[in-house]
């Protein structure tokens, strides 16, 4: 019976030491959940998770985010600069593989000891600015191709995905009082014209 219970012990331990424990979450942020068509909005990519002034910290990454792409417009980019810490520059990258989807890759050039030291543990990664151009709701989805720490070892990560809805944009109606005013003014004209014929 000992022999079993230690089997089926060692077993579960062997199982569940045989995936990477999660050092990392990488999640989406909108400036706003609910839009109107035309209207910008921005999406943030953030890390969290990692720890301030300490070892994991981000250097690489490569990361793809799929939308809607008759729902949404990507404009553009910015790259946040907690894998430039010292300006000294960074290889960024992006793509669109494919309608609807960008990839981004950025790999740091500063020292291995730097980012362990300065980086945050939360942090923005990047920005994307989009234009809403339909009706509808339109998932936000992450994948990870890779993430990578100062000493070029993998870093597991928890995704959180994120989605926008789209309302359609309001139509400027008039003003319930100038359709008064408009009303009264074609009665007294009425009336006016009225008295005049009489």
């Amino acid at each position: 019976m000992k022999l079993k219970m230690l089997s089926a012990l060692t077993g579960f331990l062997l199982f569940n030491l045989s995936f990477p424990i999660s050092a990392a979450t990488i999640y989406l942020e909108p400036s706003k959940n609910n839009v109107l068509v035309n209207e910008l909005f921005t999406l943030d990519l953030k890390a969290s998770g990692l720890k301030t002034a300490a070892s994991p910290s981000l250097s690489i990454y490569d990361l793809d985010l799929a939308f809607d792409p008759t729902l949404l417009d990507f404009k553009n980019i910015t790259f946040g600069d907690q894998l430039d810490l010292f300006g000294l520059g960074s290889f960024q990258s992006t793509r669109t593989p494919s309608f609807g989807l960008i990839n981004i890759f950025e790999l740091s050039f500063d020292l291995a000891e730097d980012l362990d030291n300065l980086q945050l543990g939360e942090f923005n990664i990047a920005q994307f600015t989009f234009t809403a151009i339909g009706t509808g709701s339109s998932d936000l989805l992450l994948s990870v191709n890779a993430l990578g720490d100062s000493s070029g070892q993998p870093i597991s990560a928890d995704i959180v995905n994120s989605s926008i809805n789209i309302s359609p944009s309001a139509v400027p109606l008039p003003g319930t009082l100038s359709l008064m005013i408009s009303g009264l003014i074609g009665i007294f004209l009425l009336r006016f014209k009225n008295n005049l014929l009489n």
